[in-house]
């Protein structure tokens, strides 16, 4: 893995949550990918922003016109965190596909 690159990072966590999100939730993940894209220099113009619009647009219209992150979205949907973080990687698994 490229220690530049958040897309496998999170490809690792999706394999195995528990090992990096000890609740295996999503706020804490969302704080992890925050955490990330951050040290990376990425100020939020990166491949979560872009993922976060995909799915307010794609997804969950009502929320396009709100600034809430996917983690508040999902949370908001599914009221678990377990849950969200599953329904997360579905729909990232998706964003990837349709991204060209």
């Amino acid at each position: 893995m490229s220690k530049e690159n958040l897309e496998e990072f999170i490809e690792l966590v999706k394999k195995r949550p528990g090992m990096y999100v000890f609740s295996e939730g999503a706020t804490e993940f969302d704080g992890l990918v925050r955490g990330y894209s951050l040290a990376k220099g990425d100020n939020g113009r990166g491949i979560i922003s872009d993922f976060n619009s995909w799915l307010k647009k794609e997804k969950y219209p009502d929320f396009e016109n709100f600034s809430v992150s996917w983690c508040r979205i999902l949370l908001f949907h599914y009221s678990c965190e377990k849950r969200a973080l599953e329904q997360f990687f579905e729909f990232w698994d998706e964003f990837q596909e349709q991204r060209p």
